[in-house]
């Protein structure tokens, strides 16, 4: 209730001294521009986040720490096959250790 009390008061001030100034927007998308207009006057420049913006951050973090995961289990399989590779073949390893550099990336 606090928070479209608030809203209200912003979106009196803009409409009564100017006219309505987001005419075609819904209502959703004017408490974004006023919600993003207030994070500017108080130095924040974060765009407002919508439920397709949190769900993107939220996979976001996920890839990142899957990633993180992944980069771990390369790194052991590396030691594991510099260990096995003691006899073996020197072009053997080297293509394995090139295929594995690729895989970084």
């Amino acid at each position: 209730r606090l928070r479209l009390m608030k809203h209200l008061r912003e979106n009196a001030a803009q409409i009564g001294d100017k006219g309505i100034r987001f005419l075609g927007l819904d209502a959703s998308q004017v408490m974004k521009v006023t919600e993003f207009a207030s994070n500017i006057r108080n130095g924040i420049i974060d765009l407002p986040l919508n439920d397709r913006s949190i769900e993107l951050t939220s996979e976001l973090a996920e890839m990142r720490a899957e990633r993180e995961t992944d980069k771990i289990t390369i790194e052991r399989l590396e030691r594991e096959i510099i260990g096995l590779g003691g006899g073996k073949n020197n072009n053997d390893e080297l293509r394995i250790n090139s295929d594995l550099v690729v895989m970084r990336q």
